[in-house]
């Protein structure tokens, strides 16, 4: 996993459940929560089956209330929060242009080998469509602006920051990585052995791997960055000897040992300085205001968010 998609899965994971259950909603007709609906589902849509199971069947409107007791309340609140980014932002007059959030989807593709691969790997792992990604990342950039609108840094105090982490400004190696996890080294050398009758890498994987994570992928971890955390050190350092397509002797790992397979490597693109300092600005915001969920409470408190009672509402 590339740090880009990492510094995006920090802000979609706590909302992507809200989100994709809010797009069903909306896709499917449904109102929001009893207190706040405005356009109740007509009664014939209510008693329309969606899914069976033996003999038995869910409607539509048994399908909605489990919706609305489970998720409601977050849909709710999340609808909320994004209204007062929104109010805050035309205060200011911050907009976010399409240019800006597709480079910020370009910087999140860094380390897949294409557009298409990207958006498969959120769908596979997020749940979130190209539609889903590109409106969310819209919104996590217009609450990055409202949140550091404030916030200045003179070029000395960028150089510096610069200077002080320099590690995250350079560019990196990724590899695209599967390996063979077994439990001891009699089970490594069969599996090695496998390997060197011809048979497939992803099915030795398939029938030997004891790793639950890749084994249903054919031992497939996708593009590893160079020192990712998540990945055993000694598969990292046998990677970097690899040729692309070559496997490797077993290796050493918590579990007990490892085959690894290189399938590709890169290295990020160099990035100009003004870009490097246009990032570096942004990364010193972020990191002096705190908690973004805060700058959302904050917000909704300054525009009122409240939820309506049923006579409120009716």
């Amino acid at each position: 996993m590339t740090k880009e998609v990492k510094s995006l899965w920090g802000c979609i994971l706590v909302l992507f459940i809200c989100v994709i259950i809010l797009g069903t909603m909306l896709i499917m007709g449904v109102g929001l929560p009893h207190s706040t609906s405005l356009n109740p589902v007509p009664e014939s849509k209510d008693s329309k089956p969606v899914a069976s199971i033996g003999d038995q069947l869910i409607t539509h409107q048994e399908w909605v209330k489990e919706l609305e007791r489970q998720y409601g309340s977050l849909v709710l609140d999340r609808m909320l929060s994004n209204k007062a980014v929104q109010l805050e932002a035309s205060s200011l007059g911050i907009e976010v242009k399409p240019e800006e959030v597709d480079a910020e989807l370009r910087r999140q593709m860094v380390g897949y080998d294409s557009v298409e691969s990207y958006y498969q790997a959120m769908q596979e792992q997020l749940g979130m469509d190209s539609e889903q990604i590109y409106m969310e990342t819209r919104q996590h950039l217009l609450l990055e602006k409202v949140a550091t609108y404030p916030i200045r840094y003179t070029d000395e105090e960028v150089e510096e920051y610069v200077a002080k982490h320099v590690e995250d400004y350079e560019p990196y190696l990724s590899y695209n990585l599967s390996h063979i996890v077994v439990k001891d080294a009699t089970a490594a050398e069969e599996a090695l052995q496998s390997l060197e009758d011809g048979v497939a890498f992803m099915d030795v994987a398939a029938s030997m791997s004891i790793d639950e994570y890749s084994s249903d992928q054919g031992g497939s971890l996708g593009w590893i960055e160079d020192g990712d955390p998540f990945i055993e050190n000694n598969e990292l350092m046998v990677a970097r000897s690899l040729t692309v397509g070559q496997w490797s002797a077993p290796v050493k790992v918590k579990q007990g040992y490892a085959i690894v397979l290189l399938s590709g490597r890169k290295q990020t693109p160099v990035e100009d300085s003004a870009s490097i300092r246009a990032r570096a600005r942004r990364d010193m915001a972020l990191s002096d205001i705190g908690s973004l969920h805060q700058v959302e409470e904050v917000l909704r408190e300054k525009y009122t968010a409240r939820l309506l009672t049923d006579k409120e509402s009716s």
